[in-house]
């Protein structure tokens, strides 16, 4: 049997150009800081570390390089996606170094080890809720098709399936069903990971396993009508990989 490896999940990070500033009573930026320590100290450290959107939350590009600032300091690679707080033009600026940004969804795959990792831009220019376009929706297809049988993990923000809470699942990805169809008629997708609910949850929609974490910084109550927001305990996902199995957990920091 192959050596057990791990990667990290961190969501909804919520970062705002002033790093005083408090959001549902919560410093995004202390509790950011406080998990990417934690992170840094990890023995053996995790072969990568992934963001699933709401990296900021204040529609400033001045929170992107704040955010920069931070994840920089982590020693291993670091992947994002984005979320509905997202702006596609001044994150492609700051972490993309582009000089002449657009706002062209941002998706894109990368290889570790067997696997196949592919990550998925749900954001919808000035909506909450999120979609993917039919051009992103063609090219996971096609991304599936080159690789048939390499195990696949994919990322987006938005949930791809009812959560079964009310409130919170008019703001799942539109076209969800057709997005899962997608995988479920490849084989090799092994789970979604997503981000936006700001809790642990677990999906299984279409025979497709689909798990996010608690966000880095506030968190929303599960009850199903009314929405509530409280201040903790914040968390992210430890993701195991052991030749084809996966296996997810929370740490609360």
């Amino acid at each position: 049997m192959e050596k057990p490896w791990y990667f990290i999940q961190l969501s909804d990070t919520h970062i705002v150009a002033d790093t005083r500033q408090e959001s549902h009573g919560v410093n995004t930026y202390a509790t950011l800081s406080r998990a990417l320590a934690q992170i840094s100290h990890l023995n053996p450290p995790p072969a990568f570390v992934i963001f699933t959107g709401d990296l900021i939350n204040d529609d400033d590009p001045q929170s992107y390089r704040v955010l920069k600032q931070l994840t920089d300091q982590l020693r291993v690679p670091t992947y994002f996606a984005l979320g509905n707080h997202d702006l596609r033009q001044p994150f492609r600026q700051v972490f993309l170094s582009e000089q002449q940004p657009d706002t062209t969804p941002y998706y894109y795959t990368f290889d570790r080890a067997q696997y196949r990792f592919i990550v998925l831009d749900s954001l919808v220019e000035g909506e909450v809720g999120g979609a993917l376009d039919a051009a992103q929706l063609a090219w996971l297809e096609t991304t599936l098709a080159t690789a048939p049988s390499r195990p696949t993990i994919v990322f987006v923000h938005h949930p791809p399936a009812p959560t079964g809470i009310d409130w919170m699942d008019v703001y799942a990805i539109a076209n969800g069903a057709a997005f899962l169809e997608v995988l479920a008629r490849r084989g090799q997708v092994r789970r979604v990971f997503f981000g936006h609910v700001h809790m642990a949850l677990h999906i299984t929609a279409h025979g497709i396993q689909c798990t996010s974490v608690p966000s880095t910084c506030y968190q929303f109550g599960d009850l199903i009508v009314t929405p509530k927001v409280f201040a903790g305990p914040p968390g992210y996902g430890v993701v195991v990989l052991r030749d084809e199995q996966v296996s997810s957990r929370v740490t609360y920091f």
